[in-house]
């Protein structure tokens, strides 16, 4: 599990965790004969080695139907619940809350945000806090030492 491995490191480590995610999803969309959607990302499916580079885990459901109506990682898309139509662009939707546990320290199904007046999700509170202009107060304090 690598959600725990994200704290507490640099702003380097994560620059290296976040384009390393985004190689491994280019490979299964471009790089494969068959496109394949990984339908699963999220933190505890992106493992580390020792070096901090990641590989992308659980890509099971690639192969399957996804139950999306049991999907509650906190990373899918919300039109993938609506319409269960899910596209490379779900993927990069997933992506994107990487991104956000990587800049925020913060897990994805922290209970603050289901308690938040503002809609109750990781990508809610960025967005809220983007027109406040208080976006510096989403940032991971950890990775401002030494800038």
């Amino acid at each position: 599990m690598v959600h725990c491995h994200y704290f507490n490191q640099s702003w380097e480590i994560r620059h290296q965790i976040a384009v390393g995610v985004i190689k491994g999803l280019e490979y299964l969309h471009f790089g494969c004969k068959t496109k394949i959607l990984h339908y699963n990302l999220k933190p505890t499916n992106i493992m580390l080695d020792g070096e901090f580079e990641p590989r992308l885990a659980d890509c099971g459901l690639a192969h399957l139907m996804p139950n999306l109506g049991r999907a509650v990682s906190g990373c899918i898309a919300q039109e993938c619940f609506q319409n269960y139509r899910y596209t490379e662009k779900s993927d990069i939707f997933s992506f994107g809350i990487i991104l956000g546990v990587l800049l925020t320290g913060r897990d994805p199904m922290d209970p603050f945000f289901e308690e938040a007046s503002y809609g109750g999700s990781l990508g809610h509170w960025l967005h809220h806090l983007q027109h406040a202009g208080e976006v510096q107060e989403a940032l991971d304090k950890t990775i401002l030492r030494g800038y």
